[in-house]
């Protein structure tokens, strides 16, 4: 289905006064579809035009499930559909958008971020460094991240670095690290063993 600006559901569509998102009992989520930006599609150079309707909605959704698919291209079709419905957003529209599942608003709103963090996506605690299993928690984190595992002294570095590959911190490595200083957003924690071996796991600062 198609929401508006404001998250309350297309209907009508800016271009027809008896127009209106799908509802009924086939509808999963709602994403925004009314006032989309796009090309047009009788040109190569005007970026200026924009549509509404649930084939801009779509695409959208699409996007969302492309990004979380990059962190972990082993998910199946029934996974992402719940990775979507537990990750969209309830009660943002208007008075028919009721708590769970509804006609007209479906499990509700796309949102990627949460979808993103969504525990199938990035909670799994668990990685291998040269036969060591970690277990790195909890993600998403606010405060203090952990460390725990068989061999930890055989760790010797860790580094930290942001979305666009600026290291953050570099230091020896230790079982508790405080992140509470970085802004909110991805980091990739890199460990290092005494064989210089590396190891690269993502976590979502909040």
């Amino acid at each position: 289905g198609s929401t508006d600006p404001d998250d309350t559901r297309s209907a009508p569509f800016f271009w027809s006064a008896t127009s209106g998102s799908n509802y009924g009992p086939q509808l999963a989520l709602v994403a925004p579809g009314n006032y989309i930006f796009g090309p047009d599609y009788l040109s190569n150079t005007n970026y200026d035009t924009y549509w509404g309707g649930t084939s801009q909605a779509a695409p959208q959704v699409t996007g969302v499930i492309s990004l979380f698919l990059s962190l972990d291209p082993s998910l199946d079709i029934d996974q992402i559909l719940t990775i979507l419905q537990d990750s969209a957003e309830d009660q943002v529209g208007d008075a028919l958008d009721t708590p769970g599942w509804d006609q007209y608003y479906g499990y509700g709103r796309i949102n990627a971020f949460q979808a993103l963090t969504h525990p199938s996506v990035i909670g799994k605690e668990q990685f291998s460094l040269d036969g060591m299993r970690i277990s790195v928690y909890p993600n998403p984190v606010s405060g203090i991240l952990h460390f725990a595992g068989d061999n930890l002294l055989e760790l010797s570095q860790i580094s930290i670095q942001n979305i666009l590959g600026q290291e953050v911190l570099h230091t020896q490595f230790v079982k508790n690290i405080d992140l509470s200083h970085l802004h909110p957003g991805v980091y990739y924690i890199n460990l290092t063993d005494k064989q210089n071996n590396t190891v690269t796991y993502k976590v979502i600062k909040e």
